[in-house]
């Protein structure tokens, strides 16, 4: 097994709402949403900042660096915010060490940032006091 272990920055953010609003207006508005939710996230991207995938309505992105991720977090959110007729996003972010291994992630690193968000209220990015400690030299952000 060629596993390496990385220091790494996780922001999971998914569409809170996402399942009304494909059981109040179907399959096809839901994909058209995520399909932009998807470009959205593409073009917002703060450079060091990627996305490694997605599945349904969540996005995992990935960097080295808390601020970018951060920054990119608040981007994102607020374009989704503007967005006609779209549920709002909820996002976690936390960083730590986890195993990479055939293009993936592994670990404890991964998984609490998946459970932080799943704290999140629609519009709402929370962090853990790790990520806040490494991004606390932003001075527009509280």
């Amino acid at each position: 097994m060629d596993a390496k272990e990385l220091e790494l920055v996780f922001l999971i953010a998914d569409l809170s709402g996402y399942t009304a609003l494909t059981e109040a207006h179907g399959n096809i508005q839901a994909a058209a949403v995520v399909t932009r939710y998807t470009e959205l996230a593409k073009e917002l991207l703060e450079p060091g900042a990627r996305i490694h995938e997605r599945v349904g309505d969540e996005i995992v992105i990935v960097g080295e660096d808390a601020a970018s991720i951060v920054r990119t977090a608040i981007k994102l959110r607020d374009a989704v915010e503007g967005e006609p007729l779209f549920p709002m996003v909820r996002s976690g972010i936390h960083a730590g060490t986890v195993a990479e291994h055939a293009a993936s992630y592994f670990g404890s690193a991964l998984n609490l940032a998946a459970r932080v968000a799943a704290y999140a209220r629609g519009g709402q990015i929370l962090c853990t006091e790790q990520v806040a400690a490494l991004a606390a030299d932003l001075d527009d952000v509280a």
